[in-house]
């Protein structure tokens, strides 16, 4: 299997790929002709990993990404990211519930989603019997004589994660640990949000698209939470966007034009 352990992990891998190598693409010129290669490359393996969720994580992220750009100079930009993100989570939601069943087959899916539905359940039972602070972390999968003992019986495969993030974080970390999971979720996508009105650039968008696409990836897959290069960009950009520069009086006050000299001034109080 090489670097990666299933056709799922490699899709995500190159999906997430994507928004560095077209956006790094976009903002560094002399680089292009690397860049757009390698993401074709990177294209190429997630459709042909045949990774149906990386596929549609990508696609309604592109989609949310598009809205985004076509916004982000208007004061409704919030507004559309918030539509727009209720929009392909529910499409996603109801795909993962198998009440749409035309995206189900049109992904060449069945109703359970590979049997993630039926294990569901039994997780959540797992979950309710420690709600405060879970199993901690890594303390639930460990096989046939782990905590996820039913699971691994009732499954003809042997899941190493729950392939949904919420429960994944409720079973590492309980109900307290999702809390502040969540809060972070939300407060950098509103973040992101506002890094995007505040700094040109295609590099200025990295963040939100990728924090939609750690979203996008989250209902039938456990996010960015089993990978370390998808955990570690989800923290690192939470950082970047939670640190905003403090206006300065002086150094931001507009540039005028001294009308005798014609030499650039600048107005202070």
């Amino acid at each position: 299997v090489g670097a990666s352990v299933n056709k799922n992990f490699l899709g995500m891998q190159a999906v997430q790929s994507l928004p560095f190598l077209l956006l790094g693409a976009r903002a560094l010129p002399r680089w292009r002709g690397v860049l757009y290669p390698y993401a074709g490359v990177a294209t190429v393996l997630v459709v042909f990993s045949n990774s149906k969720t990386a596929l549609a994580a990508g696609v309604l992220t592109l989609s949310a990404s598009i809205v985004v750009v076509a916004f982000r100079a208007r004061k409704t930009l919030y507004g559309a990211v918030v539509v727009t993100l209720g929009v392909t989570s529910t499409v996603a939601m109801l795909f993962a519930t198998a009440n749409l069943k035309f995206i189900a087959q049109l992904l060449e899916k069945d109703v359970t989603l590979s049997g993630r539905s039926k294990m569901w359940p039994i997780i959540l039972g797992d979950v309710l019997e420690r709600p405060i602070l879970g199993y901690g972390y890594g303390g639930y999968w460990g096989g046939y004589f782990s905590p996820s003992h039913e699971v691994w019986v009732s499954q003809g495969w042997l899941p190493s994660h729950a392939h949904n993030a919420v429960l994944e974080v409720a079973l590492r970390v309980g109900f307290v640990g999702l809390a502040l999971f969540l809060l972070v979720n939300v407060r950098s996508i509103a973040r992101g949000t506002r890094h995007i009105r505040e700094n040109r650039g295609p590099l200025a968008l990295l963040p939100l698209v990728f924090f939609l696409l750690a979203w996008m990836s989250s209902i039938t897959e456990s996010g960015v939470l089993p990978q370390r290069f998808g955990w570690t960009f989800f923290v690192y950009f939470t950082l970047v966007v939670g640190f905003r520069r403090e206006a300065d009086p002086i150094r931001d006050q507009p540039v005028s034009i001294a009308p005798m000299s014609g030499a650039p001034r600048r107005d202070r109080p």
